[in-house]
This record gives structure tokens, C-alpha cells and sequence, in this order.
């Protein structure tokens, strides 16, 4: 508890005891700050390690069992630093809101832990379990009938959170592991599972004709495709014949579809015209080659390529289809070359 001006209980205590000046005063004071910091950074310490080990089991996303370039596991860092940051908004930083959380969460775990110690001794039954037995059936009981206590005297003040949430927690944990599970059962390939051939169409997208376009040509017709062709979507009967007239002149070994869409509505006009070659061939493999340009600042990168990423977001959906994204860099120097060329 903290009075309203926020002074702490153990610092009236300690005035009452020592005296507002004395020098053991503001010893406690430190020495409690300490305590409290080497305690925050226990769940700091320890709960990426175990957040680690559960992972490894396969009841937590696996990307918290990796350790980061400091050789901790700093996927479990920052997630526990997120939820703090939440817990300190949602409450307001208030202690008095948040002990109920503290104490129902601390007591489970304690309980918990003595509960499978009794069940260690039960099943391993090593030299003097018997002792040991004894003690964590104690232990279980009273941390027992403590979380008992907290929950029942402080739910409606903010216990029943971790009531609810720690049983939800452990949905989500059987349910990560449930995925993991299926996944593997899916990609497991028995011992006479044989890859069959499989015929491969490629096709380029096309905005217009320049040197991004054309080196994707080139990369598509590298790979030996058993079709290759490209696609530009079109809005008039003057862009169609633009296109088509470039390409004729600049005589391109590349067969050029061309699909109209009033509206250039990009996205949903490859859909389609990809969705017409499944139907032409379905048992191929596709693969849609994407010319996208590479700028050197971050603010050039938001003027270009963003129906680009639509658009592989939407097509790596799809079965059966590859999305291939070709970088044409383009440094300052070309762009000044490109200027005094013109």
C-alpha cells in the first residue's frame, strides 16, 4: 500500500523505526531498490530461457528458441518487455492493481512446481524420495490454499484475469503444438514417394519496355521453361498498341499477352489471367517473374513497387505457383547518367 502522496509502507515503517534522517534509513531504501530490480530482472533472466525450452518442444512459436547476434534469446526479451509495456498501460502502473496479477500468477507456479516435484518422487522413486515427498506435499498444499485464498478474497479486484487467461494460455499451447504436429505429418515423405515431372510455365509481367523488363526476360528464358510468355496490362487501345509496337521492334523471342482492364486494376487482372493458365494447363508448375527496381534511399522505395507486393502476397497463395522477384538496382550515378543522356 502507498499513501496518496506516494510514499511506501516500508518508508513510513522505516521513518518510524530510524528516523527521517538516519543514515539506515535511506540504506533500506537502496537496499529494497535492489532487491526489486534484481527481482525484474529475474523474469528478464529467466523467462526467455524457459520460454526457449518450451519452444523446443514445440508449444511456443520455434522462432523463441533461437538466440540472437548476443548470444541471448532476444525473440523472449522483447516479447516479455511487450507485455510488460502492456500490463503498465492497461493498469496504469498501478501496484495495488497489478499485485493480484503478481500473486495469483507466483502462487500457480508454486503450486504447480511442488505438484510435479511430488510427481518426480512418485515416478522415479530415487534414494530418500520419501523425504522429499513429504516436503512437496507440504509445499503443494500451502501455496494451495494461498492461491485459493488470493483468488477467492481479491477476484472481482483483478484476480480473475490470470484465472482466465493462464487456462487460455494453455489452449494456445496445445494448439501451437497441434500445428507443429500436422505440418510434419503433411511433410513427411514415406520411403517410396517419387517427385513426377511436371511441365513449367513462366511469365514475365510487363509494365513497359526498359531494362528491367528485359533483363527479366532474359532470367525467365535461363531457366528453359517448357512455355514462357509475358503479360501487360493494358487500360485503352493505345497503350495495347504502344506495347505491342515496342516489342515487335525491339523484336523479342517472347510471346506478349496483352489483358485490358479499364481501370488498370493490376492485381486483380493477373489474378485472373493467371487462374486462365491453370485452366489451359493445371498441372503445371507457374512461376510468375516480377522486374521490381532497387533504389539506394528509403524515401525513393516508397514511390515504386507497392502493387508489387500486393501482388506476390497474393499469387505465394496460390498452389502450385512460384513467385520469383527480379531486382534491377538502380544507383544515383545511373540516374545522373540517364539525366545528361537525355
Amino acid at each position: 500500500m502507498v499513501q496518496e502522496d506516494g510514499e511506501t509502507v516500508l518508508s513510513q515503517m522505516s521513518k518510524a523505526v530510524f528516523g527521517p534522517d538516519n543514515p539506515l534509513y535511506y540504506a533500506l531504501q537502496i537496499a529494497t531498490f535492489a532487491i526489486l530490480v534484481l527481482a525484474a530482472n529475474t523474469a528478464y533472466a529467466d523467462f526467455p530461457r524457459l520460454s526457449s525450452i518450451i519452444a523446443r518442444d514445440r508449444y511456443l512459436p520455434r522462432q523463441l528458441a533461437n538466440r540472437g547476434d548476443r548470444l541471448v534469446f532476444s525473440n523472449g526479451i522483447l516479447l516479455l518487455a511487450g507485455f510488460a509495456a502492456v500490463l503498465i498501460i492497461a493498469f496504469r502502473a498501478e501496484v495495488t492493481l497489478l499485485i493480484p496479477l503478481y500473486a495469483v500468477g507466483v502462487f500457480t507456479g508454486f503450486t504447480l512446481s511442488q505438484f510435479g516435484m511430488c510427481r518426480h518422487h512418485l515416478t522415479l522413486r530415487e534414494p530418500n524420495w520419501q523425504r522429499g515427498l513429504v516436503i512437496n506435499v507440504i509445499g503443494c498444499i500451502a501455496t494451495g490454499i494461498v492461491l485459493i485464498v488470493v483468488v477467492v478474497s481479491k477476484f472481482t479486484a483483478g484476480a480473475w484475469i490470470p484465472v482466465v487467461v493462464i487456462p487460455l494460455i494453455v489452449l494456445v499451447f496445445r494448439s501451437i503444438h497441434k500445428h507443429y504436429d500436422r505440418v510434419d505429418k503433411v511433410l513427411q515423405a514415406p520411403d517410396a514417394y517419387k517427385v513426377r515431372r511436371r511441365t513449367h510455365t513462366v511469365v514475365v509481367l510487363v509494365g513497359r519496355v526498359h531494362k528491367g523488363v528485359l533483363e527479366a526476360i532474359g532470367y525467365a528464358r535461363s531457366l528453359r521453361p517448357d512455355r514462357l510468355l509475358a503479360v501487360s496490362v493494358v487500360s485503352n487501345a493505345e497503350e495495347q498498341e504502344q506495347i505491342v509496337d515496342e516489342w515487335e521492334r525491339r523484336d523479342l523471342p517472347v510471346e506478349l499477352r496483352t489483358v485490358y482492364s479499364p481501370y488498370r486494376e493490376l492485381i486483380r487482372s493477373v489474378l485472373r489471367f493467371v487462374d486462365e493458365l491453370d485452366e489451359e494447363h493445371p498441372d503445371d508448375f507457374l512461376t510468375i517473374v516480377l522486374p521490381e527496381f532497387v533504389l539506394d534511399h528509403w524515401w525513393e522505395k516508397a514511390l515504386h513497387n507497392q502493387s508489387a507486393l500486393i501482388l506476390r502476397a497474393r499469387l505465394r497463395a496460390r498452389p502450385n505457383t512460384i513467385v520469383t522477384s527480379l531486382p534491377f538496382h538502380i544507383a544515383e550515378n545511373d540516374m545522373v547518367v540517364l539525366g545528361s543522356a537525355d
